[in-house]
C-alpha cells in the first residue's frame, strides 16, 4: 500500500471531517505542484507566482529563522501551510511544553503532496499528548 494510500485510511476512521475535505471539496487555489528530483521538495506555481516550497540550501536553517522569535516555553503554535512537514516535525521535537499546534493549510494540493511523502500516523506518534488541527481547504 502507498503512503498517500496509508494515510487516507488513517484520516478516514481517525479524522473523518479532515478526510472528507481531502476527498470531496474543490481546492480553492489552482496552482500545479511539480516535484524536484532526488529531493523531497517541490516548485508550486499559480498565476501569480512561482516558488520553491522549502529552501533548496537549508531547510533546518529555514525551520530555525521561521521560530527564532518563538519562546521556547510557548503551549500552543499556529502554524501557516504543512509543507514538507519539516516545520512541524521541528516544532515537535524542539517545544517540550507544547499542548497544541494549529496548522492552517489553505491548498488542498499541498496538503495532498505532503501526505504522499510523510507517514501521518507516525507523526502523531513523537508526542502522544500533543493536539494536532487543521485547517484546511478554508480562506
Amino acid at each position: 500500500m502507498q503512503l498517500y494510500e496509508k494515510n487516507l485510511k488513517f484520516l478516514e476512521a481517525k479524522a473523518p471531517l479532515l478526510y472528507k475535505t481531502i476527498t470531496e471539496e474543490t481546492p480553492l487555489y489552482q496552482i500545479n505542484i511539480e516535484k524536484i528530483q532526488d529531493q523531497n521538495n517541490y516548485i508550486m506555481e499559480s498565476k501569480e507566482a512561482k516558488c520553491f516550497m522549502q529552501s533548496v540550501y537549508d531547510i533546518e536553517n529555514e525551520v530555525k529563522m521561521m521560530l527564532n522569535k518563538t519562546g521556547k516555553d510557548v503551549d500552543t503554535i499556529i502554524l501557516f501551510g504543512i509543507g514538507n512537514g519539516y516545520a512541524i516535525e521541528y516544532i515537535i521535537k524542539n517545544y517540550e511544553g507544547l499542548h497544541e499546534v494549529i496548522i492552517v493549510e489553505p491548498s488542498v494540493q499541498i496538503f495532498k503532496s505532503y501526505l504522499a511523502n510523510n507517514d501521518f500516523s507516525a507523526l502523531l506518534k513523537i508526542k502522544k499528548d500533543l493536539v494536532i488541527s487543521f485547517i484546511l481547504n478554508q480562506k
